[in-house]
């Protein structure tokens, strides 16, 4: 109602200035109403003027009302004896050009106004979301000290604790998994240990840390033995020894079969939800003892405390429409936007142009290498192209697309110059030194259509 009123009122002031300067010129010069000899027409100019200050809506009605008064005084001041009619390209030219014009200003108007708007709610949305988590880590501090008691079993160095708390209150996802392991080692004495992320699409786990070791050691490891699966079933932690009476009445050769199996498992979970599978494969036979296994326990505890937020503080950082796990925007944000884009172009000829970035061999890479590349090319691309140009995964796992705002020449350039400098590194996809192909291709002159971004195939190799 607050807006119908406002509308009605914007209108009444620029009728009323439409009558203020028609009434003075007619004073001025009342031969000619409709002030067809004065460029730029001032009844189009205050039509121009409201529609730019009320937007796409307001613009219709004052550009009609414009052009329909401007055409009716024009009617009252020609002279019939001398024009046959009235309806030529002549006289209509201004009336129509008011309206086209005012409608495109108006509609500019109105799309900027929304889009500062929608910028201003995601602010305030992040805001919220970045007051959630300073309450949440203030909470989290009054927390640090019941852990730490929890976790501290023996007399420890105040350095010690700090750089317990220090590694283990990361809010970094990856850093923190890092440093959960490397906690876990110096706190338990445990030599050797993995940790696997659970992939709900595929729905399996994935290596993911610690990166120090080799491809051969990862694969040596079965991720089905008893206890990890008794760990992921029960889902709770589970030692070599609950299992060990249990090998013995089903394998004959139970003592080869333990050899195979690691000493803990324990599923980490987040949000309710199992996230991965920490497994340990090595320590020391004096240390294998119920104490450590408790310290191995609160320290879990401890790292899906700070998980939880260390997800949300990432969530909050980068759009919701990007992938957390790779800092890229998600396939369908590049639908949408492709489009927007494609549209843009057509109305008002920015250009436009697709870089896609293949990579060849991609699938004769383990899953966690595949990752690591991936993350690295990413991180790459943004970092050398322009803040406007949108990094995106593709629905094709081995390809990257991109979304460039520079004519097609200018784009080819850049896709061979990237291309050059991502030789330098060298990017393995095995432990036998087989470098990763990465291929640069645009889309053709023109091709990319609104309508048409899904079936988008043409595309011309650059490197």
């Amino acid at each position: 109602m607050e807006e119908k009123n406002q509308y009605l009122k914007d209108f009444m002031i620029f009728t009323v200035a439409v009558a203020v300067v028609v009434s003075l010129h007619y004073f001025y010069n009342p031969n000619d109403l409709a002030m067809k000899e004065i460029n730029p027409n001032p009844i189009f100019v205050l039509s121009v003027l409201f529609s730019c200050y009320r937007g796409f809506k307001f613009s219709i009605f004052c550009s009609s009302f414009s052009a329909l008064l401007y055409f009716s005084l024009l009617t009252i001041q020609v002279d019939f004896q001398e024009v046959e009619s009235i309806f030529s390209l002549e006289f209509l030219m201004v009336p129509i050009l008011m309206i086209l014009i005012s409608l495109v200003v108006g509609d500019i108007q109105q799309r900027t106004i929304n889009r500062l708007n929608q910028w201003r709610e995601k602010v305030q949305v992040r805001d919220k979301v970045y007051e959630k988590l300073k309450l949440k880590q203030e909470a989290q501090d009054k927390e640090i000290h019941f852990l730490k008691k929890k976790i501290v079993t023996r007399l420890d160095t105040i350095k010690e604790l700090h750089d317990s708390a220090a590694k283990l209150n990361s809010l970094s996802v990856e850093h923190l998994t890092h440093n959960f392991i490397e906690v876990v080692k110096t706190r338990a004495h445990v030599s050797k240990a993995f940790f696997y992320n659970l992939d709900e699409q595929k729905g399996e786990y994935i290596f993911i840390a610690p990166s120090t070791v080799s491809q051969e050691e990862v694969d040596q490891f079965d991720l089905n033995s008893y206890v990890c699966q008794k760990a992921i079933d029960t889902g709770r932690l589970v030692t070599i020894k609950e299992i060990a009476k249990e090998l013995t009445l089903k394998d004959a050769n139970h003592s080869e079969a333990l050899k195979k199996e690691p000493l803990i498992s324990l599923p980490i979970y987040n949000a309710g939800k199992i996230y991965g599978l920490f497994v340990i494969l090595e320590m020391p036979f004096l240390e294998f003892i119920p104490e450590n296994i408790n310290i191995i326990k609160e320290l879990a505890l401890w790292y899906e405390d700070s998980l939880l937020k260390a997800i949300e503080y990432e969530e909050s950082g980068i759009n919701a429409e990007a992938d957390i796990k790779y800092k890229a925007y998600k396939y369908d944000y590049f639908l949408r936007r492709a489009s927007e884009e494609a549209e843009l172009s057509q109305r008002y000829g920015i250009p436009l142009n697709i870089m896609k970035v293949v990579f060849a061999n991609y699938d004769t890479a383990s899953e966690y290498r595949k990752r690591m590349l991936k993350k690295f090319i990413v991180e790459f691309l943004r970092l050398n192209l322009k803040s406007r140009d949108s990094v995106c995964l593709s629905n094709v796992e081995s390809e990257l697309l991109i979304i460039i705002l520079d004519d097609h020449t200018e784009v080819k350039n850049k896709a061979k110059k990237l291309a050059l400098e991502l030789d330098k590194f060298n990017l393995v996809v095995s432990d036998t030194d087989e470098r990763l192909i990465v291929e640069f291709q645009i889309s053709s002159e023109n091709s990319v259509k609104a309508n048409r971004i899904k079936e988008l195939d043409s595309f011309e190799r650059v490197s």
